[in-house]
């Protein structure tokens, strides 16, 4: 009779005690399933964004891909075609303008689309400034823009309806990125996202919204650089945790490479034992 007990993060009191999952059986009743919802990722025609469309998409999901350029979300739109052998659409938003978040609503409203859920993904690192530390503030605003500001208005934008509808799932794409201070403006808007986040968290406790925040570790992509230690596949399938259509606690914090290499079964059974699922 093994016992598995889920401590809170950083502290000594058991948050609460599962019977060990000895068997896949005890997981009969839980599978890798998102109930035919449709999705927006934010930044979804390269890296991270398009690994999470198209593993949601061979999962069953319609996908809405996001671009800020026509000719990015075109080929976006093509890989994701290419890879998932399904077509779909996408919309083009610059997120460092302020009417982005507008843009992208009417563009839902005008399609009769209804998002169940947003992956908060798109992002900026401004490159390295050599200089003096008063330079980086040229790379705030941008940064602030991007990361956080446009998180926050399209997420205000889609909640409402969420909660009208009763079911939403929001994901949160940060970091932990610490001790480089030549990218003071990304690691302060990550923080800030995080922060959000946790406060949306509190916010929507007691509805059927499911507030997480993804951290998809370093990855060679674009924004990564070829340096990173990880391919870009392997935010699949950590990445999708906070989409499924099951019983989530509400604003867990997920660390995509934990996840890495598993199959969906072994994905279930490793977020039950990481107290993902909510006990009813």
């Amino acid at each position: 009779n093994i016992k598995y007990a889920i401590f809170d993060l950083c502290s000594v009191r058991v948050k609460c005690v599962l019977d060990y999952p000895l068997s896949s059986n005890v997981l009969c009743s839980h599978e890798v399933t998102f109930g035919g919802r449709t999705a927006l990722i934010t930044g979804s025609t390269r890296g991270i964004g398009l690994e999470i469309a198209v593993a949601l998409g061979l999962r069953g999901v319609r996908v809405i891909l996001h671009g800020r350029t026509e000719g990015s979300l075109q080929e976006g739109l093509r890989c994701f075609e290419e890879r998932t052998s399904t077509k779909t659409v996408g919309i083009v938003a610059d997120l460092n303008h302020h009417s982005a978040s507008e843009l992208i609503l009417h563009y839902l409203l005008s399609n009769n689309i209804c998002i169940d859920i947003l992956y908060n993904n798109a992002g900026i690192s401004p490159p390295t400034i050599n200089g003096p530390y008063a330079a980086y503030a040229n790379n705030f605003d941008a940064c602030m823009t991007v990361n956080f500001r446009s998180v926050v208005e399209l997420t205000s934008l889609l909640l409402p309806k969420m909660l009208e509808y009763g079911y939403g799932r929001i994901i949160f794409l940060t970091s932990m990125s610490s001790g480089q201070p030549d990218q003071i403006p990304y690691i302060c808007s990550k923080a800030a996202l995080t922060c959000y986040a946790s406060e949306l968290t509190n916010l929507t406790n007691g509805t059927a919204v499911r507030v997480s925040t993804l951290d998809p570790g370093w990855v060679r992509s674009d924004m990564g650089g070829e340096s990173a230690t990880r391919a870009v596949y392997t935010v699949i399938p950590g990445a999708l945790i906070g989409a499924l259509a099951l019983p989530i606690e509400n604003g867990i914090w997920v660390t995509a490479q934990d996840y890495a290499g598993l199959t969906d079964g072994q994905l279930m059974k490793k977020i039950y034992i990481d107290g993902y699922l909510k006990q009813e």
